[in-house]
Order: C-alpha cells, then structure tokens, then sequence
C-alpha cells in the first residue's frame, strides 16, 4: 500500500511539473531574450542561458521606448481606476443579493454570471460607437468603462457568495443596538469581508491589466492614454525588431501583476474558497 502510495505521489508531482513546465518555459525564454545581445538573439543553436546583456535595461529600453514610463503610468491610472469602480459598485450590490430575497433573484445572478462570458472582442464595434457618441475616445474613460463592465459581473458574483458566508446574526444584533443598514454594512459586513474584497480587487486588476491592449487597440490611438501593452506594440518595427528590448518591456508590463499575485495570494484562494452561493 505505501509502495503505491509512493508510485502515485510520484507520478502526480511529475504531471504537475510537466503541466507547470509549460507555463513557465515561455516566460523565462522572455526573460532570457531581454538580457540577450542583438546579435544572439537569433543564432543558431539558439543558447540555453542569456549572455547577460544588462544594457537592454540600463540604456537600450529607455533611448528605444522612450514613453515607456508614461505607458506604465497609464496602465496602472486604468487598471486601479477599474479595481476601484467595481469595489465600489459591486459591493452594495453583492450585499443585496445576498441578504434580500425576491422573486428571480437566482435568474439575475445566473445572468451576471452569463454576461461575463461574452468576449471584449465581439462588443468593440458598438462600444467604439457609443465612445463617439459621448466624445471620450481616446480618453482614460474610454479604457476604464468598458474595463470595469467586463469586470464588474464576476466581482457581483465572487462577492454575493462571500457575503452568503458571513452570519445574520451579527448584523441583526447590530441592528438591535440601533446601527442602521449602512452602519452594519461599512463597520461590520465589509471587515468581515476583506478577503473577498481583496480576491475581487486583485481579479479586476489583473483582468483589466490583460484588457486594456484590445481595448486601447481600437478606443486609444493617443500616446499619452496608451496602456504599456498598446505601448509595447508600437515598437514592433516593419523590418526590423528588438526583440531583446521588447521582452524586456514585457518583462517590465509583467511585473505588477507578479507582485500582486505573490503578495496577496493568500487572500485570492481563500476569497475563491469562500463557498457556493445559496439559494
């Protein structure tokens, strides 16, 4: 018995790194680009290890992307703006589907949850005409609103059954001492709620970060609104491009999304554990 055991162990862990290989190998070939030499970049045989060529981050990022700070600026403005909107909307509303009972109340959620299926891509014509139509085009709006309306369904969903969690009865002897609804929902639901609210926020940034190149590649043609995804695109030269330098300002876009999910990991798996919605 402990002789399989052992065996199956084994072949799980194996599986794992496997699977995990092949998530991992294009990001450190991305690295290993960025601290390559022009000239290696293409030999062949193509080297295992880079030859460390510091300069692309010293020098050759900053005199061939110049705007790259000002795209990274850009990038974080639409991405904290979108994690902000859907906190503040979707948490009265997650709160209310949680706590009131009425008649479709299960329709509406399996709808919130049914609208976060559709992609970006098949709604850009009509969202470039509504941006038009409300002169915001190449605008941070124009990348924050559409942001923060595919985010928004799946934060409502991820909070209500957060909020299904934590027990009535402390807001009912809240209530009992004389709180109101919005006392017992800022000073009592919300801290219980951190975690959610953390794993919500942490999904907006990230998806939103992952957004913002299909929706600024058609609402935002402007440098000083481009995301550095858009950013990062405008270098891809006809003839000829740097791809050490342009791994490694994708190395650079990679990094707040790395530290976020490495710093604030704990509170996403247990916000996504948190339990199934109830009837």
């Amino acid at each position: 018995m402990k002789y399989r055991k052992v065996l199956h162990n084994f072949f799980l862990y194996l599986a794992i790194i496997i699977f995990l290989s092949f998530l991992l190998v294009p990001v450190l070939e991305m690295v290993f680009t960025s601290l390559q030499s022009m000239r290696n970049v293409f030999s062949i045989p193509h080297p295992l290890l880079p030859d460390f060529h510091f300069e692309t981050y010293t020098h050759d990022l900053w005199a061939q992307v110049p705007w790259l700070p000002r795209y990274f600026l850009n990038s974080m403005i639409i991405s904290t703006s979108v994690t902000l909107i859907d906190i503040i909307l979707a948490s009265p509303g997650a709160y209310g589907l949680s706590r009131f009972r009425f008649p479709g109340r299960r329709g509406i959620l399996i709808a919130i949850l049914a609208s976060n299926m559709f992609s970006p891509v098949v709604l850009l014509v009509p969202l470039y005409k509504l941006m038009r139509l409300f002169h915001i085009l190449n605008t941070y709006w124009a990348l924050i609103l559409p942001g923060a309306a595919f985010t928004l369904p799946f934060a409502v969903w991820m909070l209500t059954g957060y909020f299904e969690g934590i027990p009535k009865d402390l807001e009912e002897a809240a209530q009992v001492d004389g709180a109101s609804k919005l006392r017992v929902l800022t000073k009592i639901v919300m801290p219980l709620a951190a975690p959610g609210l953390v794993t919500a926020a942490i999904y907006a940034f990230i998806v939103s970060w992952s957004q913002q190149f299909i929706f600024s590649l058609v609402f935002a043609t402007d440098r000083t609104v481009m995301p550095i995804t858009r950013g990062i695109y405008e270098y891809f030269g006809r003839n000829v491009t740097q791809w050490n330098t342009i791994m490694g300002a994708s190395v650079i876009a990679l990094i707040p999304v790395l530290v976020i999910f490495i710093f604030l990991q704990r509170y996403l798996i247990k916000g996504l554990t948190a339990g199934a919605i109830k009837g």
